[in-house]
Protein backbone atom coordinates (compact mmCIF):
# COMPACT_ATOMS: atom_id res chain seq x y z
CA UNK A 1 0.00 0.00 0.00
CA UNK A 2 1.69 3.59 -1.08
CA UNK A 3 1.31 6.10 1.73
CA UNK A 4 3.19 8.99 0.24
CA UNK A 5 4.01 10.57 -3.47
CA UNK A 6 7.16 10.50 -5.11
CA UNK A 7 8.93 14.18 -3.21
CA UNK A 8 6.57 14.42 -0.73
CA UNK A 9 8.86 13.02 2.17
CA UNK A 10 11.93 11.75 0.13
CA UNK A 11 13.66 13.19 -2.37
CA UNK A 12 13.04 9.41 -4.02
CA UNK A 13 10.92 8.72 -6.95
CA UNK A 14 9.67 5.60 -5.35
CA UNK A 15 6.76 5.96 -2.54
CA UNK A 16 6.63 4.93 0.85
CA UNK A 17 5.80 1.32 1.14
CA UNK A 18 4.23 0.03 4.60
CA UNK A 19 4.29 -3.79 4.42
CA UNK A 20 0.55 -5.48 4.82
CA UNK A 21 1.13 -6.99 8.46
CA UNK A 22 2.63 -3.37 9.78
CA UNK A 23 0.28 -1.43 8.68
CA UNK A 24 -2.51 -1.48 11.58
CA UNK A 25 0.13 -0.25 13.75
CA UNK A 26 1.61 2.63 11.15
CA UNK A 27 -2.34 3.84 11.35
CA UNK A 28 -1.99 3.14 15.39
CA UNK A 29 0.58 5.57 15.48
CA UNK A 30 -0.81 8.18 13.24
CA UNK A 31 -4.00 7.99 15.69
CA UNK A 32 -1.65 8.31 18.56
CA UNK A 33 0.45 11.32 17.00
CA UNK A 34 -3.19 13.57 15.96
CA UNK A 35 -4.02 12.61 19.57
CA UNK A 36 -0.99 14.12 20.85
CA UNK A 37 -1.53 16.99 18.56
CA UNK A 38 -5.53 18.35 19.34
CA UNK A 39 -4.59 17.61 22.87
CA UNK A 40 -1.80 20.32 22.89
CA UNK A 41 -3.81 22.48 20.75
CA UNK A 42 -7.00 22.19 23.30
CA UNK A 43 -4.02 23.30 25.81
CA UNK A 44 -2.10 26.26 24.21
CA UNK A 45 -6.15 27.55 23.67
CA UNK A 46 -7.12 27.45 27.13
CA UNK A 47 -3.77 28.14 28.67
CA UNK A 48 -2.01 30.91 26.37
CA UNK A 49 0.20 32.48 29.42
CA UNK A 50 3.43 31.23 27.52
CA UNK A 51 5.53 32.53 30.97
CA UNK A 52 3.50 30.44 33.03
CA UNK A 53 3.77 27.60 30.85
CA UNK A 54 7.08 27.47 30.91
CA UNK A 55 7.13 27.44 34.91
CA UNK A 56 5.68 24.04 34.41
CA UNK A 57 8.34 22.10 32.42
CA UNK A 58 10.78 19.77 34.41
CA UNK A 59 13.94 18.86 33.38
CA UNK A 60 14.07 15.14 34.45
CA UNK A 61 18.07 13.81 34.07
CA UNK A 62 18.17 10.07 32.95
CA UNK A 63 19.78 8.01 35.41
CA UNK A 64 23.53 7.42 35.72
CA UNK A 65 25.34 4.00 35.54
CA UNK A 66 24.62 3.88 39.42
CA UNK A 67 21.00 3.29 39.01
CA UNK A 68 19.28 0.28 37.87
CA UNK A 69 16.19 0.33 36.00
CA UNK A 70 15.01 -3.39 35.86
CA UNK A 71 11.95 -5.21 38.33
CA UNK A 72 11.82 -3.29 41.44
CA UNK A 73 14.81 -1.27 40.97
CA UNK A 74 12.92 0.98 38.87
CA UNK A 75 11.06 3.31 41.58
CA UNK A 76 14.20 3.41 42.63
CA UNK A 77 15.91 4.71 39.96
CA UNK A 78 12.81 7.27 39.63
CA UNK A 79 12.86 8.18 43.25
CA UNK A 80 16.44 8.89 43.38
CA UNK A 81 15.94 10.81 39.78
CA UNK A 82 13.40 13.28 41.21
CA UNK A 83 15.28 13.79 43.90
CA UNK A 84 17.92 14.72 42.40
CA UNK A 85 16.02 17.54 40.26
CA UNK A 86 14.84 18.43 43.63
CA UNK A 87 18.26 19.43 45.00
CA UNK A 88 20.12 22.78 44.19
CA UNK A 89 23.07 23.69 46.33
CA UNK A 90 23.07 26.64 48.15
CA UNK A 91 25.42 29.90 46.75
CA UNK A 92 27.66 29.44 49.64
CA UNK A 93 28.50 25.65 49.00
CA UNK A 94 29.11 26.76 45.22
CA UNK A 95 31.42 29.57 45.55
CA UNK A 96 34.86 28.29 45.57
CA UNK A 97 34.30 25.65 43.38
CA UNK A 98 35.50 24.98 39.94
CA UNK A 99 33.65 24.54 36.64
CA UNK A 100 34.18 25.04 32.98
CA UNK A 101 32.43 27.88 30.69
CA UNK A 102 30.06 26.04 27.73
CA UNK A 103 27.19 26.62 26.28
CA UNK A 104 24.35 24.54 27.73
CA UNK A 105 21.50 22.99 25.29
CA UNK A 106 19.64 26.13 24.75
CA UNK A 107 22.95 28.08 23.92
CA UNK A 108 22.98 30.02 27.03
CA UNK A 109 26.60 31.04 28.45
CA UNK A 110 26.73 28.48 31.57
CA UNK A 111 29.58 27.19 34.39
CA UNK A 112 27.88 23.90 36.08
CA UNK A 113 24.47 23.15 35.62
CA UNK A 114 22.86 26.08 37.86
CA UNK A 115 24.90 29.19 36.86
CA UNK A 116 24.10 31.22 33.51
CA UNK A 117 27.61 33.83 32.95
CA UNK A 118 27.57 37.38 31.59
CA UNK A 119 28.19 37.28 27.64
CA UNK A 120 31.28 39.13 28.53
CA UNK A 121 32.77 36.15 29.45
CA UNK A 122 32.11 33.84 26.32
CA UNK A 123 35.63 34.61 24.96
CA UNK A 124 36.58 32.27 27.89
CA UNK A 125 34.51 29.71 26.32
CA UNK A 126 36.50 26.03 27.36
CA UNK A 127 38.20 27.68 30.21
CA UNK A 128 38.40 26.06 33.86
CA UNK A 129 37.36 28.59 36.05
CA UNK A 130 36.90 28.93 39.94
CA UNK A 131 33.46 30.82 40.93
CA UNK A 132 34.29 34.15 43.02
CA UNK A 133 30.45 35.84 43.40
CA UNK A 134 27.15 34.29 42.24
CA UNK A 135 23.84 36.13 42.98
CA UNK A 136 20.12 35.17 42.35
CA UNK A 137 18.89 34.82 38.76
CA UNK A 138 15.24 36.75 38.66
CA UNK A 139 15.24 36.29 34.83
CA UNK A 140 12.90 34.04 33.04
CA UNK A 141 15.55 31.47 32.75
CA UNK A 142 15.74 31.36 36.98
CA UNK A 143 14.38 27.64 36.82
CA UNK A 144 16.55 26.02 34.79
CA UNK A 145 19.62 27.96 35.90
CA UNK A 146 19.08 29.24 39.85
CA UNK A 147 22.11 31.75 39.81
CA UNK A 148 24.19 33.90 37.83
CA UNK A 149 27.69 34.18 38.24
CA UNK A 150 28.83 37.67 38.50
CA UNK A 151 32.84 36.89 39.33
CA UNK A 152 35.35 34.13 38.32
CA UNK A 153 39.09 33.16 38.31
CA UNK A 154 40.74 31.84 35.47
CA UNK A 155 42.34 28.45 36.77
CA UNK A 156 46.10 28.20 35.14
Amino acid sequence: MNFASSDSHTNEDDPYVIEEEKKEIFFGYVLQLCHVIKWLGEYINSNPNIELNKTKIKIIPLPTNNTTITGTGKQEAVKSVEEKVAEIPSIDSLIGTECNIMYNRDGKLVCGPYCKLESKYSSMLGKKVILKNIIQNDGKDKIELPYIVTEIEIVQ
